[in-house]
């Protein structure tokens, strides 16, 4: 593999994996309420908050998970290639 290729390779995946984060964020996020409850206008009703800590932990695990398994493919590919190098 050259280093163009390598190169796409790495970019491809990275690309995956925010295509990956944000539909799983949203699945796991989406509230089957619609968001809204009791909502009235110019009053202070009660309403979903969508940043409790638990939605914000889960969240960033996600984002974590995914950065590594970039890194960690990423710095296979381009290891792999340095090794291989005439």
């Amino acid at each position: 593999m050259n280093r163009f290729q390598r190169n796409v390779l790495v970019v491809a995946l990275g690309a995956v994996c925010i295509v990956l984060g944000v539909g799983v964020n949203q699945l796991w996020n989406a509230d089957a309420s619609g968001g809204w409850f009791m909502y009235a206008p110019n009053s202070d009703a009660p309403f979903v908050s969508s940043g409790d800590r638990e939605t914000v932990v889960r969240g960033a695990v996600v984002w974590l998970v995914l950065i590594l398994v970039w890194v960690s493919v990423a710095w296979r590919v381009y290891r792999n290639a340095d090794q291989h190098r005439d």
